[in-house]
């Protein structure tokens, strides 16, 4: 059998890959560089559709593969008996079949997850309202730890935080947050809904938590996020973690990055792989 020929039976199979599912494939292999960030990249292509096109890419030249061993096959039936042939042949469908199966299996995930279990809780928010782990239910949400009183890195953290929110939304990307007041006793719901607005936050997705005594926040912060929130004696400062967290749909810590100077298109990819589980 030609080239040619082999190459027409190939394309009846399959459909011809698209310029835009070979420009998907290679962001695929670019999705985790730096360079080829989310602004640089086309707003259609997400990191979920990754191995839905690997595995078209796959297939069509497994068909290619798969059709020029038979045709092989078939030159060769002078030394091959007929059985042989078909033998060979079922051998490398088989093989073709079982590596599509494992690979359709596959997709992104999250590196070196935390998998911490955030404990159910219910606390109340910025509008005064009852607001807990119940809220969140397969939602991908982002947590910190902050207090209006504080004159060091809340500052950072809130500007960086609210600058996230808007990355997440010019992506797309449905990703609630919710900041702990480390300082309940000072941090009432209107406190903390004026401190948020003075940011710029959209506290439509986002919700900041108070109505707890700084003893169980502390234990809440230790237990769920290694790390603590404790007001020294005789200060009106408190010691806590400076962390993003970013919890999956079913409550589980999945990753920590800086929060004085986050990698935000880290944070962005790792939460679209978060979410690209919702549409499979």
């Amino acid at each position: 059998m030609p080239l040619s020929t082999l190459s027409s039976n190939a394309d009846s199979l399959l459909p011809s890959l698209h310029l835009r599912s070979l420009h998907t494939l290679i962001f695929c292999a670019a999705n985790r560089n730096p360079l080829y960030s989310s602004r640089n990249r086309p707003d259609s292509i997400r990191s979920g559709h990754c191995t839905h096109i690997l595995f078209a890419v796959f297939s069509y030249f497994s068909a290619l593969a798969y059709l020029f061993a038979s045709s092989l096959c078939t030159t060769l039936r002078g030394k091959l008996d007929k059985k042989g042939c078909g033998s060979v042949s079922k051998k490398i469908l088989l093989a073709l079949i079982g590596t599509i199966l494992l690979l359709s299996g596959c997709g992104q995930q999250i590196e070196d997850p935390l998998n911490w279990d955030v404990e159910a809780f219910e606390f109340t928010n910025q509008e005064n309202q009852p607001f807990g782990s119940a809220d969140l239910e397969g939602e991908v949400w982002l947590a910190d730890f902050v207090f209006t009183n504080c004159v060091t890195v809340c500052l950072p953290m809130m500007a960086n935080m609210t600058e996230l929110q808007k990355e997440l939304k010019a992506e797309g990307l449905d990703v609630k947050i919710v900041s702990f007041s480390v300082d309940p006793t000072i941090d009432t719901p209107d406190i903390l809904k004026s401190y948020a607005e003075n940011y710029g936050a959209d506290l439509a997705s986002w919700n900041l938590l108070t109505g707890y005594s700084p003893e169980t926040i502390d234990e809440f912060a230790i237990a769920n996020f290694k790390a603590p929130a404790r007001k020294p004696v005789d200060s009106d400062q408190v010691i806590h973690g400076t962390r993003f967290y970013l919890i999956d749909q079913n409550g589980v810590v999945m990753k920590s990055y800086e929060g004085i100077n986050p990698p935000v298109e880290d944070i962005l990819s790792d939460a679209e792989i978060l979410l690209a589980a919702n549409d499979e």
